[in-house]
């Protein structure tokens, strides 16, 4: 059971994740960027984002993703985009490597930065690139270096106010006309897991489209690709088809990759 305290502050992390889903809807840029003020900033979400946790993380859960049809789809999503690409590539928190893997052998010089010493210890034996540990927020590389940089599954990990300085560092190390590429999850009912003392996937905010779009204009980036994406268990392919097809949704998405430019 949560104490009366943690479940106050916890109410207000939410809260503010709520009024940020509303001022980028309504397109207020000036009132969305002042919900970012470390100074205003309530820590309630215990952060579980160490290295040594995402060594257990990814060792849990890789065979898992790698036989889930919406991370396959994510990836294929991915990898369509990139075929007949190729430069220099960043991967932001690469964890298990998977995608990593398929992009050296398509041509890509990779790059990898992640917070866990033995992700990065792994990747380093197994994947033919460059493998650094460290955080987002603090890359470890000159200004446009890369042509593209890849960020898929993290953003939520990161607290709100940090958020920004990821942002501008991204923005620091791509090349211009640079492609960043980011996937971000949606409608998990982080808020309802919460409460009952629960946080699987050590998510520190609640993303929406409008918020990442928001985010992202912040630091001039032009988004020109969008998908959605819906984790069916069964009939993946069939079943997303359909959904794409109704103009009136009757699932909410589970998934958003956008790619956007420097």
């Amino acid at each position: 059971m949560l104490s009366s305290t943690k479940r106050k502050l916890l109410e207000q992390i939410f809260l503010d994740d709520h009024l940020r889903g509303n001022l980028a809807k309504r397109g207020d840029i000036l009132c969305l960027k002042k919900t970012y003020d470390f100074r205003k900033f309530v820590k309630g979400l215990d952060n579980l984002n160490s290295g040594s946790h995402w060594v257990k993380m990814t060792q849990k859960t890789t065979e898992n993703l790698i036989s889930s049809p919406v991370y396959i789809d994510k990836i294929n999503t991915i990898l369509k985009f990139l075929r007949q690409k190729n430069g220099r590539l960043l991967s932001i928190g690469f964890g298990n490597g998977f995608l990593e893997k398929k992009l050296v052998v398509g041509g890509y010089q990779v790059f990898g930065i992640d917070p866990s010493k033995g992700l990065v210890t792994t990747a380093k034996k197994e994947i033919e690139g460059y493998f650094v540990e460290g955080v987002a927020d603090f890359l470890p590389y000159e200004s446009s270096f890369f042509d593209f940089v890849m960020a898929l599954d993290v953003m939520e990990h990161i607290q709100a106010p940090k958020i920004l300085k990821v942002l501008r560092e991204v923005k620091r190390v791509l090349k211009k006309n640079g492609v960043f590429i980011i996937s971000i999850p949606l409608n998990e009912h982080l808020e309802e897991l919460v409460a009952a003392g629960s946080n699987p996937n050590s998510h520190m905010r609640v993303y929406t489209p409008d918020i990442l779009r928001m985010e992202l204009g912040f630091f001039g980036f032009s988004i020109f690709k969008e998908y959605f994406l819906y984790a069916f268990k069964s009939f993946y392919k069939l079943k997303t088809f359909v959904i794409r097809l109704l103009p009136l949704k009757l699932r909410k998405p589970n998934l958003l990759i956008l790619f956007a430019k420097k």
